[in-house]
């Protein structure tokens, strides 16, 4: 980017950070490309002297670790950087005063080769995910045959898709781009190689050969051209191809044995770069089950429990009771339930309880209370727990004169169209509970006490359509609901107690 953006010497910096790091960390191959870089930016800006001493540490780098097609490349493209210190007599390049033979005889070579055919082999098998693996092989492959440009080709499904691209300095992968609909190499040799599984190697491809009337070779009037199948087992996995447009003939048969001998290795690391994608790709979409799942899960306890009483059964395996030294319990029942019920189908009685317990659900919900549960036509809610305040009986008062409200306009609208409506009785009191999850199988959150059953009976000793509350609970909201004494009424089991109905806000 400084280099780009000509800032000339944070770029110099850069590029020697770069090369010292990789000198400090034993990546030759990286250190090579660094000071080819370097040379490059250099040359770029004419300074021609930086430039000639950072290619030829560059070529030093690259012809030890064997990339000899690499080095006969930068000795084609940048002649004049490597003739001042070529000596004619030994056919040799001095750097930092040691002789290296770029000429060597038939079992140097073969040495060289070795050694750079393990060190590749390594450098690919090292590489497990598939966008590095593809990255790493297009460096190789361009060091090894001392290409200009190349193509890595994947097969899939019977089709081949382009998934590397190496332009100059720049490798760009996973494209995923289809060889039918690109223009960037010629079509004609690549289907000659994946359905015959041959490789083709052309000293000039526009002049001679079978291959001369490509759009693209007669387009490019392409010079040296190397193509090659990725094979292992006799299964295809993919395509390699390599260009140069400096020389003729750049890609010798030897460089063809090296990448044969290397495309075992590349095939066996790009099936398992692919397995461990699929693995990967399974893993991710079962955690996502798993994350949906135990999402449904928390919204499923968190729907049958309250959120502080499901956080503690789900962290240590069970709630603890709780006692409460005040809540308000909230009953509602219909009135003449059954008589209403003998006049509906089952579906259409389910349909009108749902009518209703949707609406109280939301009702409570609005007022922060909480739902205990349902007992056929019997609505049952709590104000004042499970969290403790000191609101629960104003709070209760409000929902109660919603949710009586709604009945009333509901009652109305059916009767308007002649169809039996029922009425409801609504009671309230006020007093200590103890709550906590019973059962095993199926969690429900219970509260107990007597104050349970006189809220009960504050309900059943009501009227039609009033709210019926005890002395208990007037005495916490007779300052901000209107409330009319009843006198002392007998609620069942429980003797005589004072009773009020609640008319509405104050």
């Amino acid at each position: 980017m400084a280099a780009t953006e000509n800032k000339f010497l944070e770029a110099a910096k850069l590029y020697e950070s770069a090369i010292n790091t990789a000198n400090k960390n034993g990546w030759p191959p990286d250190e090579a490309f660094a000071n080819e870089l370097a040379a490059k930016f250099y040359y770029k800006n004419g300074s021609d002297k930086a430039a000639t001493g950072y290619f030829q540490e560059a070529y030093y780098l690259y012809d030890s670790w064997g990339a000899l097609g690499k080095t006969k490349f930068l000795e084609e493209k940048y002649p004049k950087h490597f003739n001042t210190a070529k000596n004619t007599t030994s056919g040799t390049v001095r750097k930092q005063g040691t002789a290296i033979n770029s000429f060597m005889g038939a079992e140097s070579m073969q040495v060289l080769d070795v050694a750079s055919i393990v060190r590749s082999s390594q450098a690919i098998s090292g590489e497990i995910e598939l966008k590095s693996l593809l990255s790493k092989m297009m460096q190789i492959l361009i060091m090894n045959a001392g290409a200009e440009n190349g193509i890595l080709l994947l097969e899939e499904n019977g089709n081949l898709f382009i998934q590397a691209v190496a332009t100059g300095d720049i490798i760009n992968t996973m494209q995923n781009i289809p060889v039918k609909d690109s223009s960037n190499l010629p079509k004609n040799i690549v289907n000659y190689v994946y359905n015959l599984n041959e490789s083709v190697v052309l000293k000039d491809a526009f002049h001679e050969g079978k291959f001369t009337n490509d759009s693209y070779i007669s387009k490019r009037k392409t010079k040296s051209v190397l193509c090659s199948p990725i094979v292992f087992l006799n299964k295809i996995y993919g395509i390699i191809y390599l260009e140069n447009n400096i020389s003729v003939g750049a890609f010798t048969e030897d460089r063809l044995k090296v990448l044969q001998l290397l495309s075992s290795q590349m095939a066996i690391s790009i099936n398992n770069a692919n397995l461990y994608a699929n693995l990967e790709e399974k893993v991710e979409e079962r955690t996502t089950e798993l994350r949906l799942e135990k999402q449904k899960s928390d919204e499923l306890l968190s729907n049958i429990l309250p959120d502080e009483v499901a956080e503690e059964l789900k962290e240590f395996g069970f709630a603890k009771a709780k006692h409460y030294d005040a809540v308000t319990v909230l009953f509602t029942d219909f009135k003449n339930f059954s008589q209403a019920t003998d006049k509906m189908t089952a579906q259409e009685l389910l349909n009108e309880i749902n009518v209703f317990y949707s609406e109280f659900d939301r009702i409570i919900t609005k007022y922060g209370l909480e739902k205990i549960k349902t007992i056929g036509d019997s609505y049952m809610c709590a104000g004042g727990l499970p969290t403790e305040n000191s609101t629960h009986a104003r709070d209760i008062l409000y929902a109660a004169l919603e949710i009586r409200d709604f009945t009333l306009a509901h009652k109305a609208r059916r009767e308007a169209n002649n169809v039996a409506a029922m009425e409801i009785r609504i009671g309230a009191h006020t007093g200590p509970v103890v709550a906590g999850i019973v059962g095993v199988k199926k969690f429900a959150y219970d509260i107990w006490g007597n104050t349970v059953n006189l809220a009960s009976r504050m309900e059943s000793s009501g009227m039609a359509g009033r709210i019926n509350i005890s002395g208990s609970t007037y005495a916490l909201v007779k300052d901000q609901f209107d409330c009319e004494y009843r006198g002392k009424v007998t609620a069942k089991n429980k003797g005589e107690v004072d009773m009020y109905f609640v008319n509405g806000r104050i």
